[in-house]
């Protein structure tokens, strides 16, 4: 640099106005605390502006019953929230899952090799030539998915199938897995069609027969398979996904294949498979809840959906779908902004009362002039008092309450519930606002608009601004990106964790309409197993949509 650019620069220096340069100085090394409208501001200033003891007492009675108000208000609405966020996962995984108490049991591919006799061949399924899925959904009749490898059911290799193979069967099953099946009943109801001559292989020759020939269950495995489904209103479904066409390869006619279905679920199904069965359609109907009918016409056939489905999978704003999760992840990144702005005025709290100086002998912890109050001390005993009636219990609060919030946010399955609770999350920051509004009096009110910000030097936070370049505006960029990546964590959590919403969706996908890449019944019918509705699968993470 030249002396004509060095004397440049001291002139323009000197030139600067003072109270430019004052300010800088004053702002170096200066933590404040804003003082708002609200019962916590007043616990403040209210017992440091009365002239007489009996006044300062009165203050401090009333600001204690007001935080005392306050807190007991947030940690009610608080402990109801967290009781009916826990209570409706709960009751939505108890619906579903069977570690809960549901029937869609997970499981991994090497789980189904060792533990389900019957079902080995899923550990090699190729899904869209990547080989088997991480995890499989067991929703169905147990009894169905047995059936479907007619060779695991003889299991002396005789050639036939009798009661004790198939009672051995079932309680390997029942051991490994812990879930009920009735492959005796079965057995006995096939043995009664046989002596009916009404299997599929008799062609209505009647047989007395104590066993079933591995001939006879290959011809009724398509009748068998069908029963995965309960619901005679799902026939169109699966002749959609070609399930029918396979299962029924003597009917060329696409009606007789339904009406075959239909025949199939209504009577065959519940004879053959029994109370298990009845209870399990029962169990469907509850869980999935209504079906709504619609035309396809390309294959000229009604189809159908189910509520959970439709609500999961299915539509367009449903809960697996990126224009819900956006919105999702847009609520909670707001939410966080509120959490953010509680965090940092809780942390101005925590600061100032702790460097602030004490109030010593009778010298008065306020500065009045020019229409102004400014707080330049405060009593030591006072400061204990806000540590542990003010600044404590709301840091407490505002913990439970960004992560209770968050839960309460996430719990939502659809766009009116999720701007509800939003709403309601938004009352709950408030109430601190809203007491002080209502109770306090006109006096408290204006020496709070009276007050300026309560301001702390030290040289500790200067230290503070030059290793966070706050000049930079770094604190604001580490700032943004904290609510995001909190923000971003929850959703993606709330979204790909055990029981989250997109093991949600695939196993009401599997339970309902026993579709999807996770699903042993899908696997177990066949055809086109991805389903017929919306998104048709979650594969490494991502949407596809067909």
């Amino acid at each position: 640099m030249s002396d004509r650019d060095l004397l440049s620069s001291a002139s323009n220096s000197e030139d600067e106005p003072e109270d430019l340069v004052d300010h800088k100085e004053d702002q170096s090394g200066v933590w404040t605390l804003t003082m708002d409208q609200n019962i916590y501001c007043m616990s403040l200033l209210s017992p440091l502006t009365p002239t007489t003891k009996k006044a300062a007492c009165t203050s401090i009675t009333s600001a204690t019953m007001l935080l005392a108000v306050n807190l007991v208000l947030q940690l009610l609405v608080l402990s109801k929230v967290e009781g009916m966020t826990s209570d409706a996962k709960n009751d939505a995984e108890s619906i579903i899952f069977f570690e809960a108490g549901g029937n869609c049991m997970w499981m991994k591919p090497e789980d189904i090799g060792s533990h389900t006799v019957g079902l080995e061949w899923l550990t090699s399924a190729d899904i869209e030539g990547q080989g088997p899925p991480g995890h499989f959904y067991n929703c169905g009749n147990l009894a169905v998915s047995a059936t479907k490898n007619v060779s695991t059911l003889d299991l002396n290799g005789d050639g036939m199938w009798d009661l004790e193979e198939a009672q051995e069967l079932q309680q390997q099953w029942y051991k490994n897995l812990g879930r009920l099946m009735n492959l005796d009943h079965v057995h006995k109801a096939l043995v009664r069609y046989a002596t009916q001559g009404r299997l599929v292989a008799q062609h209505g020759v009647p047989q007395n027969a104590s066993a079933i020939p591995a001939s006879w269950l290959q011809a009724e495995s398509g009748k068998l398979s069908i029963c995965a489904i309960t619901s005679p209103d799902m026939c169109g479904n699966m002749e959609v996904r070609g399930i029918l066409r396979s299962l029924f390869a003597e009917a060329d006619d696409r009606n007789d294949r339904m009406e075959l279905c239909e025949d199939t679920v209504g009577d065959y199904c519940p004879r053959v498979f029994g109370v298990l069965w009845k209870s399990f359609k029962d169990y469907v109907a509850q869980g999935c809840g209504s079906i709504e009918k619609t035309w396809n016409a390309t294959s000229r056939v009604s189809v159908g959906v189910y509520d959970m489905t439709n609500k999961y999978v299915s539509s367009g704003g449903a809960v697996v779908s990126t224009s819900y999760l956006t919105f999702l992840l847009l609520i909670v990144v707001i939410w966080w902004l509120s959490i953010f702005t509680e965090i940092r005025k809780t942390l101005d709290w925590w600061i100032v009362v702790a460097f602030i100086d004490s109030t010593k002998g009778d010298a008065s912890s306020l500065k009045d002039s020019d229409d102004k109050l400014e707080v330049v001390s405060i009593p030591m005993c006072h400061k204990i008092y806000l540590i542990i009636l003010n600044i404590a219990p709301r840091t407490v609060i505002v913990i439970w309450l960004s992560i209770t919030g968050t839960q309460f946010l996430i719990s939502a399955d659809n766009y009116s519930d999720l701007v509800l609770n939003s709403v309601a999350l938004g009352f709950l920051i408030e109430i601190d606002e809203m007491i002080y509004t209502a109770v306090t009096s006109h006096r408290n009110n204006k020496n709070l608009e009276r007050c300026e910000e309560v301001k702390v030097r030290h040289r500790f936070f200067g230290f503070v601004d030059k290793a966070t370049f706050q000049k930079y505006n770094t604190v604001s960029l580490f700032n943004t990106m904290l609510v995001l990546g909190i923000s971003i964590y929850f959703v993606i959590s709330c979204y790909t964790g055990r029981h989250g919403k997109e093991d949600m969706a695939d196993a009401f996908r599997c339970l309902c309409h026993s579709a999807g890449n996770h699903c042993v019944e899908a696997h177990v019918m066949g055809g086109d197993i991805r389903g017929i509705h919306g998104v048709s699968l979650r594969q490494a993470g991502k949407f596809h949509l067909f």
